[in-house]
């Protein structure tokens, strides 16, 4: 399964013999020279926010797009991926003439995630509060935009609190404060301004978090 939270509710659940191993979805090391390339070819004077993933309202979108009303001027919202209110969001967007303020890159292919990724400057991760299966969540985000060099601002699911306190690599938000835009935008402006500070613990980060140290767990139980 994909982290220990999940291990430990099925093994007692299912009642099985033992806890399921735990792999989890890390993505593969991004060629650090794209990255850097990328981000010499950033936009100045303007501050990237980049949700990534389901395009979808449960997971909080409705939240981030109400961002665009407060935000300053030089912040900009950028969603990337697909997902069922991936159109309503478009309409928005048109039927509001915001188009300064959000940029909705709908999906892409996987190669091109990287260098999206270095020209943003935070990473959103947000999910539902219902079912386990949010409330346990395992985004590979966390990993992609560690590895992109990016601070995340995320909701404060049991294992996104437990990243965040462990490593430092950025802040979460309550599920209420995360549903209301002038708090979520004094913290987005907060992480911002101190994003030097967390920078060394997101290098940290991702050297003790590989991909390849998750596929030794797996070779490692085959063998």
């Amino acid at each position: 399964c994909a982290n220990k939270e999940r291990a430990q509710i099925m093994h007692k659940y299912y009642k099985l013999a033992s806890e399921p191993l735990a792999i989890r979805n890390i993505s593969i090391s991004y060629d650090k020279q794209t990255l850097q390339i990328a981000r010499k070819n950033k936009i100045l004077n303007e501050i990237r926010i980049l949700y990534q993933g389901d395009v979808s309202f449960e997971r909080g979108l409705k939240s981030i797009i109400n961002l665009h009303a407060y935000l300053p001027e030089k912040y900009k919202i950028v969603i990337l991926g697909g997902g069922p209110n991936l159109e309503d969001i478009k309409k928005i967007i048109q039927d509001l003439n915001i188009y300064n303020k959000i940029e909705c890159l709908g999906r892409r292919p996987l190669k091109e995630l990287p260098e999206i990724m270095a020209k943003c400057d935070i990473g959103i991760v947000s999910y539902s509060y219902k079912g386990l299966n949010n409330i346990y969540c395992s985004p590979n985000k966390v990993y992609e935009y560690a590895q992109a060099g990016l601070p995340i601002i995320c909701t404060d699911q049991p294992s996104l609190k437990k990243i965040i306190d462990s490593y430092k690599i950025g802040i979460y938000v309550s599920e209420n404060d995360f549903k209301n835009p002038a708090v979520l935008c004094n913290k987005i402006i907060e992480l911002y301004n101190n994003k030097i500070n967390f920078y060394e613990n997101l290098q940290n980060f991702t050297r003790n978090n590989t991909a390849e140290k998750e596929l030794a767990k797996l070779v490692k139980v085959f063998s």
